[in-house]
């Protein structure tokens, strides 16, 4: 009489090789087709690059801001901290701004700056000049900046001109 045996087999396993490369190819199609938004960085509207340097007279007050290879802050000679230029800046502008009249704040940097200096310096100036048109505003309209309407902060903002010009000084 024979014997009839059963061996247990286990189950076949699936191909470790394969589901590595569906996994990889997962993982690269959601890299590509994801959007990742990046909030960082100056939010600025820039002019269109100029193969050449151009010099132009703009017509108004002019304030130098140069920031040094040391990242020392020097407004008119006056040697600054990065705090110190937005009350600065406040107290130039509103001792110096005549209506219709259009500031220009020049700031220059040194090629040698930190982008974490510059940036300080930038914010401050944005500072200055936001508190600034607020206190214009309220001369002017009688309210907070962030409560008028789009046609009064235009006209706010052509009465009181304010403009940031960059630039880098190669020495």
């Amino acid at each position: 009489m024979k014997v009839k045996r059963k061996y247990n087999r286990l189950a076949s396993r699936p191909n470790g090789g394969a589901m590595a490369d569906i996994g990889f190819l997962l993982l690269v199609f959601f890299m590509v087709c994801t959007v990742i938004f990046n909030d960082r960085g100056i939010v600025t509207k820039l002019p269109e690059w100029q193969p050449e340097a151009v010099s132009v007279d703009v017509p108004g007050k002019s304030i130098n801001i140069f920031i040094n290879e040391t990242n020392e802050v020097l407004i008119g000679g006056v040697s600054l901290s990065a705090q110190d230029v937005k009350p600065f800046v406040l107290k130039i502008l509103d001792s110096y701004t005549k209506k219709g009249v259009r500031q220009i704040l020049e700031l220059q940097s040194h090629r040698g700056t930190r982008y974490g200096a510059y940036l300080k310096v930038y914010d401050q100036l944005i500072r200055g000049i936001m508190e600034f048109r607020s206190l214009r505003s309220n001369e002017m309209f009688g309210k907070d900046i962030e409560q008028l309407s789009h046609d009064e902060y235009k006209r706010l903002i052509r009465s009181w001109p304010v403009v940031i010009s960059e630039s880098e000084v190669d020495l």
